[in-house]
């Protein structure tokens, strides 16, 4: 994310590859590094997901402090 403007329209990130619970440190610390506050986002996870992964995502995200979408 280079484009605050943009990040600040946007509700929130998808992501679809790569390790999922690396995705939302780095999505909180951009969203942090541009002035935006992260908890007003969301983010979406669609890459192999079974029930385990997602209630571990969702933990995180509750932690971090990511809401719902």
């Amino acid at each position: 994310m280079r484009d605050p403007d943009r990040a600040r329209r946007w509700k929130g990130l998808r992501q679809d590859s790569g390790d999922p619970f690396t995705f939302a440190l780095q999505a909180k610390e951009a969203y942090e590094k541009m002035g935006i506050d992260y908890r007003e986002k969301g983010i979406i996870y669609s890459d192999a997901m079974n029930l385990d992964k997602a209630i571990g995502l969702k933990k995180q995200c509750d932690g971090l402090g990511f809401p719902g979408l």
